[in-house]
């Protein structure tokens, strides 16, 4: 009789501390599983797939160590406290493990199945895709030049999102990719970057197909989703961990979107003063004297590059650039 008043009380404290555990690892998971989905654009260009299932499994495990650590107590204290009875307990978890919680299940899952079957497929191409290429061993150098030859690339067959492109990014010299949206100026990029490796034609740094290159790796954390940080304070986080990082080559799409006018101008006049850095950025600000700065310009149109070269020459009259340019600055 003393052991039914005590226990409820000593189980009681011990409960609630159980659930406040699980509480909190439930939420570090929830954010941990938000942070890989919304960063997979990072973990999908800097090839880090293991590190990353990794940091799931021993998320997931200590998750399922403290739910059952919760569970366990739970079912202790209800048995002692006569709540239910032993043969009780044996039946309920019979009948909800082999019988009841199945069909529970099937029953309310049956509509979130048929939903998740694109997303399944979605996942299933990523899976693909971390497979089947960039599984090269070639130390990554860039001591010349990044070469793009005859490279197309396509979303899916109805439309090439990239034609037939050849051009030469130098080592050392500063980019600017521009043209209207939709032309492909962020696909171009992220081949560049090695997020796509279905496409055709050849891609090299120096003399090296970015297949055969065995990639780099990330490894940093920040809050949730970056929640104490501005979109302006990421994109400088960014910029700075590839400057710390003395990257050689720094790829840009709207890296200053995010950050008021002078801080972006001197960002951006900063990096193009870097001799060593081979800088290509994707801009939809048309300021005569930043661009100046950029060795090339270069504009793009229907995945096509229409033209290339110095601000001032692409300025030359008749030219679609010209167009682009002066319309642009007419609707601010």
């Amino acid at each position: 009789m003393i052991l039914m008043f005590v226990a409820p009380s000593l189980f009681g404290k011990a409960l609630q501390s159980k659930q406040n555990a699980l509480s909190e690892e439930q939420a570090v998971f929830t954010g941990k599983i938000k942070d890989m989905f919304s960063g997979y654009e990072v973990i999908r260009s800097f090839h880090i797939y293991r590190h990353i299932n990794g940091r799931f499994d021993k998320q997931n495990a200590d998750l399922a160590s403290v739910k059952f650590a919760s569970d366990k107590l739970f079912v202790a204290y209800l048995l002692i406290t006569g709540d239910i009875t032993a043969g009780t307990l044996v039946a309920l978890v019979q009948l909800g493990s082999f019988f009841v919680q199945p069909m529970m299940m099937v029953i309310q899952n049956i509509p979130k199945i048929k939903g998740i079957v694109p997303v399944i497929k979605r996942l299933d191409d990523f899976a693909e895709y971390k497979d089947t290429d960039f599984t090269g061993t070639i130390e990554p150098s860039f001591e010349r030049q990044i070469a793009v030859k005859q490279l197309e690339f396509s979303y899916n067959d109805d439309k090439k999102t990239i034609d037939s492109i050849d051009f030469i990014f130098e080592k050392g010299k500063k980019y600017a990719i521009v043209g209207e949206s939709g032309c492909g100026k962020t696909t171009l990029t992220k081949i560049l970057m090695g997020y796509f490796f279905n496409y055709e034609g050849s891609v090299q740094l120096d003399n090296n197909e970015i297949r055969q290159l065995d990639a780099g790796g990330l490894d940093y954390e920040l809050g949730e989703n970056g929640k104490n940080l501005s979109g302006g304070q990421r994109q400088r986080i960014a910029i700075a961990r590839a400057l710390i990082k003395k990257t050689p080559v720094l790829i840009l799409d709207e890296g200053t979107s995010s950050i008021d006018m002078q801080t972006a101008y001197d960002i951006e006049s900063s990096l193009l003063a870097i001799n060593d850095l081979t800088l290509i950025t994707i801009t939809h600000k048309m300021s005569q004297e930043l661009l100046g700065m950029y060795d090339t310009i270069i504009f793009m149109d229907e995945g096509k590059i229409i033209k290339s070269g110095h601000f001032n020459e692409m300025l030359s009259k008749q030219s679609e650039f010209y167009e682009f340019f002066h319309l642009k600055n007419d609707k601010k």
